[in-house]
């Protein structure tokens, strides 16, 4: 495994969900509330897609495969974080607004 691969693979995902998550808050901005909530879901599919390489790294060192953790892991683990939240902040305005 390589392990900066994987981590900047998160990092792209990380950055498209953010961007999803914007998207949906202009659409929610411009009244669009399907549009909001389709990229709200395209950003949580990117999210599933990103906890899959994160498990494939828990689960090679738990079969015992030494796993660097590096700046390029806790960059793309910081990045995933915060596009988390943005999705998850995002996804609340969505529901709260897009239901009146």
């Amino acid at each position: 495994m390589n392990i900066e691969n994987t981590a900047m693979d998160i990092v792209n995902e990380a950055i498209e969900i953010k961007q999803l998550a914007f998207k949906a808050l202009r659409a929610l901005h411009e009244n669009n509330i399907e549009n909001a909530k389709k990229n709200i879901k395209k950003a949580e599919e990117k999210v599933l897609s990103a906890h899959r390489m994160q498990t494939d790294i828990i689960f090679k060192e738990s079969d015992g495969e030494k796993v660097d953790v590096n700046v390029f892991l806790i960059h793309a683990q910081d990045h995933l974080m915060a596009a988390i939240l943005a999705k998850d902040l995002v996804k609340e305005f969505v529901e709260i607004f897009g239901n009146k």
